[in-house]
């Protein structure tokens, strides 16, 4: 009878958060998404869900859930909130412009994970499918263009280097 927010994909690749009430739709919230997610309505229907008597468990960058706490203004029993281990976000529009330099066909892409231990735990990957069953990227973190600018905060918002919540400050 609960609920669960975190971040999906969504359709066109780009992150969402998103309430999961099955358990079969789980796998969506899981692995390392590195890029901001797109809130949306989603604390006005956390705030619905609790004052419904629902159980919530929200999952997000430690400012998400520093977020949500602002929003509530009040503590609820049934909330429990989780934060990510952050390194800071970047903005959706450099994986957009990532995504459309390394796919200039427009390929359906099926699948992305950004942490990849195909090729080991430390040295893992990015890896993109698409529909066809064409593998459109798998490469070293370290050596892809998106990871390693993720990986040196050349894409990391300015905000994030002063995170009033980061460092176990949010409040989850």
């Amino acid at each position: 009878g609960g609920v669960v927010y975190g971040a999906s994909y969504d359709k066109d690749w780009q992150l969402r958060h998103i309430a999961i009430t099955t358990l079969d739709l789980l796998p969506q919230l899981r692995g390392s998404k590195y890029m901001q997610s797109d809130m949306g309505d989603c604390y006005q229907r956390v705030k619905n869900d609790l004052q419904a008597d629902r159980e919530v468990l929200f999952s997000g960058t430690p400012c998400q859930v520093a977020g949500l706490k602002n929003f509530l203004r009040k503590e609820y029993e049934k909330l429990f909130t989780v934060d990510i281990a952050c390194h800071g976000v970047p903005s959706p529009k450099v994986w957009g412009e990532y995504l459309r330099s390394i796919n200039p066909q427009q390929k359906e892409i099926t699948d992305v994970n950004m942490r990849d231990k195909s090729t080991g735990w430390q040295r893992y990957s990015i890896t993109i499918k698409c529909k066809d069953g064409y593998t459109l990227v798998k490469e070293r973190a370290s050596h892809n263009a998106y990871m390693r600018g993720f990986l040196y905060g050349l894409y990391t918002r300015p905000s994030c280097y002063d995170c009033p919540a980061k460092a176990g400050r949010s409040g989850s």
